[in-house]
């Protein structure tokens, strides 16, 4: 088997796949949500609706890659059993 390779890793996402994401959480369309099932079948669409709210309009994509980019990171193949040829 020959040696893996280590590379180093930055998070870098285009500008226009982040307004992609947004327009695509901006847009979503959502199921009516099953009558009187609670939290039993599933995440409440209130609060599905909140958290795509926040990732399209409050949270900061860009902050959140700097601070993991202070992190060395480093990507490589991993074979374990036969899993990855």
């Amino acid at each position: 088997m020959p040696p893996s390779s280590i590379s180093p890793f930055k998070i870098t996402v285009p500008g226009s796949d982040l307004a992609h994401l947004k327009e695509r959480l901006l847009r979503t369309i959502y199921q009516d949500e099953l009558h009187n099932a609670g939290g039993e079948r599933g995440v409440p669409l209130a609060d599905i609706k909140q958290v795509a709210n926040y990732w399209a309009t409050i949270f900061n994509w860009r902050k959140a890659a700097a601070m993991l980019n202070r992190f060395l990171q480093y990507t490589t193949d991993i074979v374990a059993d036969g899993l990855i040829p």
